[in-house]
């Protein structure tokens, strides 16, 4: 029995005359309980949610993005992401183009961020879980283009899977009644749901091509490159090296420093 023990044992179990030190002695005991079980209850529920709001940012966002300096596309995208893979600790390159957009649906319209994305088998991850469809013809291939909508943007829009949607951008072609705006017609193929409101509620996914198409770029432009990492934690050393290699006209941002 270590000492520690035997002197706490033989102090409780002491018979005095006194019984209001006995019972200040079960309330001090009692209270040190409590005190440290609250806080043990308190840092878990604190990691756990810490834990749960990242995987759901991490889930929906990059972890180091890519763009250029001023208002410009990113040209020749494929060189620039084979010399910014070398970036250590870099898991994935995934291009993307954003834009901003009025979506229109037969009953009401919301404005979103369209995001273009490619798509390949091995960055199904990178995707928000679906909640509703699939991403089977996602690349295209129809008349139609497909999009994928946030859980609430869809309910705001009142629109299910299969419907088809508008969306109207600013900066179209020059005619000779002024600037048209940009009108590209999409079909729903899936809802997704992060969990957060800030894309579910504003971010419309589409194919790389039919972004490129919608902004007027051509097929080797792109607005941003998107890195994931093994460590997410390493994201501001990361974020320097890959702009050490694409050079000065580039600049980047971290999942840290958006959320």
């Amino acid at each position: 029995m270590k000492f520690e023990f035997f002197v706490a044992l033989r102090y409780l179990r002491a018979r005095r005359k006194q019984a209001v030190i006995s019972v200040v002695t079960l309330i001090s005991i009692v209270g040190v309980v409590a005190g440290v079980a609250a806080l043990i209850i308190a840092l878990a529920l604190n990691s756990g949610f810490q834990s749960e709001f990242q995987n759901r940012i991490l889930g929906a966002t990059s972890h180091v993005n890519l763009f250029r300096l001023g208002s410009g596309p990113i040209d020749d995208f494929e060189r620039l992401a084979q010399s910014t893979r070398a970036a250590p600790q870099v898991v994935a390159v995934v291009p993307s183009v954003y834009a901003q957009a009025l979506l229109q649906s037969d009953l009401r319209q919301q404005p979103a961020i369209l995001k273009g994305i490619r798509l390949r088998e091995s960055d199904r991850g990178l995707l928000p879980p679906i909640r509703e469809g699939n991403l089977k013809n996602f690349e295209g291939g129809g008349t139609t283009a497909p999009v994928i909508l946030g859980k609430d943007l869809a309910e705001a829009l009142g629109v299910i899977v299969g419907e088809k949607i508008r969306a109207l951008g600013l900066g179209g072609r020059l005619s000779p009644l002024g600037r048209m705006p940009r009108i590209q017609t999409f079909q729903v193929i899936a809802i997704f749901e992060s969990g957060l409101w800030e894309y579910d509620a504003n971010w419309a996914l589409i194919s790389l091509g039919a972004g490129q198409k919608f902004l007027g770029y051509e097929p080797g432009q792109i607005s941003t490159l998107e890195f994931r990492i093994s460590d997410i934690y390493a994201a501001p050393a990361v974020a320097t090296t890959i702009r050490n290699l694409a050079g000065r006209s580039y600049a980047t941002n971290t999942w840290i420093e958006l959320n």
